[in-house]
Parts: C-alpha cells; structure tokens; sequence
C-alpha cells in the first residue's frame, strides 16, 4: 500500500508540473492583455457601470487571451519541458534514459504513424454520426480552444502536444503509477486522467481511447519516440482538416473514412508483427545505475 500511495504522490507531482506551468504563462500572459484596456477605460470617460459598456470592456480586455490559446499552449510546453529537463538534470540522470527515450525500429516509425493517421480519419468521420447537438457543441468548444493564427495550431498540435504529453502522461505519470499498482490499472487510470483533462465529454471520450491506444504502444515498445510518433500522426491529421473548408462533398468523407480504415488496418498488421521490446532492452547501456533506478520499467526512483 505505501508503494502505491507514493506512485500516485509521484505521479501528482509530474502533473502539477505540467498544470503549473499552463497556469503560470497564462496568468502573466492575462495580465500582459489586460493592461491595455484596463488603461483605457480607466483613464478615458467610460461608465463601467454601464452594461453594454461593461460588457466592451470585459470583451476588449479577454478576447487577446482567447486569441493566443495556441500560442499560450506552445509557451506552456517548452516551460514544462524545460522545468523536468532540470530536474532531472539536478538528480544527474541522463535525459534520454530518465525519458524513456529508447531508439525504436524504421517498421515501427512507419506502423506507429500510419495507425495515427488512420484512426484520425476513422474517428473524425464516426463523430459526424453522433447527434448534432453533441456534435455542434464539440465544435464551439474546439473552435475555442484552437483560436489564433494556423502556424500556431500546427506547431501547438502537431509538435508540442505530442512531445509534451507523451513525456507527461506516459512518459512521467504511467511510469510512476505502475511502479505501484499493476500494469493494466496504470495504463487504465493514465488514460482516464489523460482524457479527462481534455474537458468536452465527446473530446475527453476518444482522449482517453487514444490514451490507451498509447499507453499500449509505449509499453510494447518501451520508448517514448513509438508513442509520440503515433500521437503525432494522429494530431497532423486532425491540423489538416482545420485547413478544410467547412462544406464538403460527402464522397470527401466516404474516401476518408475508407483511407482510415486501411492505413489504420495496415499500420496495426505492421506494429503487431515487429517484436515486442523488453524490459532487459530499455537501456543499451549501463552508465547510469546510481541517484534513481530505471523508471521507463517501473522500478523504483
């Protein structure tokens, strides 16, 4: 029991990281937008007790954080990165080791990207069958969270959330988790924790697949690169149907969901046909075997 309590303590502890930093660049980033309203309405002849004046205000002062979600995203990230790569550098691991970041095969770069690629397709014509409530209130909150210039979605989505949430999620929290429960209930509650912090029901429901999806593919691979690889296949795809228009003809979507299910079928044959890493595999090498034990096999820190 102790052995899981402090798991899950560890576990915390990675992921207030992760949540600190987002609060931390988006709190002075509110207060850098802010300014320049605050000064003008404070300084002008405004009467902020005004509704319709009030509501201006409020608009003007929040609508520059809303428009730099993306770029918010891509600071939040490097900071989080930043803060773990001295951590870790503090306790004199070598990062690549402390980051499970393990050298993986050409067959497996291929299957991994390829099944992003197709369940992205798989799922993002599936949604279209739920009802339109669901569909039209996932959009608003989609439109939201991806607001700002395109190059900022892409880099945010594309590149920072897979290396950010894969070094987190599985990297940090799952490795923590199974070092004190079993192996299934850490990839389950991983997966959980990682669709839930994705909010909308409908988002957090496939966040949380995709998560196992991951965890999975980590585990059996034992390196990050597999499970990043996978996410960023997944996320490219979804920035390349941002770029869409939002009316297309429906046999678009008939060829997307058939190119889905192939890639998808094809990356899984591949991925499950390579050989399964083990344990004994995750380091090559041996010149770290001090301060903490090997995390990426859930041993103890």
């Amino acid at each position: 029991m102790k052995k899981f309590f402090i798991s899950v303590l560890k576990a915390l502890g990675y992921f207030g990281i992760y949540l600190g930093a987002q609060f931390l660049v988006t709190f002075v980033y509110m207060m850098y937008s802010m300014v320049p309203a605050i000064v003008k309405y404070s300084m002008g002849n405004y009467d902020l007790t005004d509704p319709v004046i009030f509501n201006q205000y409020l608009n003007e002062a929040t609508q520059p954080l809303l428009d730099a979600t993306m770029l918010i995203t891509i600071i939040s990230g490097l900071l989080t990165i930043g803060i773990i790569c001295v951590i870790f550098k503090c306790r004199k691991q070598k990062l690549s080791k402390s980051f499970c970041l393990r050298k993986i095969s050409g067959g497996t770069v291929v299957s991994v990207t390829l099944l992003g690629f197709g369940l992205n397709l798989m799922f993002g014509i599936l949604v279209l069958l739920l009802p339109e409530s669901w569909i039209a209130s996932y959009e608003e909150t989609a439109s939201a969270a991806f607001a700002g210039e395109f190059w900022q979605m892409a880099i945010a989505v594309v590149i920072m959330a897979p290396l950010v949430e894969e070094l987190v999620f599985r990297g940090l929290i799952y490795t923590r988790l199974k070092q004190g429960m079993p192996v299934v209930v850490a990839m389950i509650i991983t997966s959980l924790w990682f669709g839930v912090m994705h909010g909308h029901p409908l988002w957090a429901a496939y966040a949380a697949v995709l998560g196992l999806v991951m965890v999975w593919i980590f585990e059996r691979t034992k390196s990050l690169f597999a499970s990043m690889l996978f996410h960023f296949g997944y996320n490219s795809v979804a920035a390349i149907e941002m770029a869409l228009p939002e009316s297309v003809p429906d046999w678009v979507g008939i060829v997307m969901l058939a190119g889905g299910v192939v890639l998808a079928a094809i990356g899984m044959v591949w991925f499950m046909r390579l050989p399964k890493a083990e344990n004994d595999d995750v380091y090559a090498d041996t010149d770290i075997i001090q301060a903490e034990a090997k995390s990426c096999d859930g041993a103890e820190e």
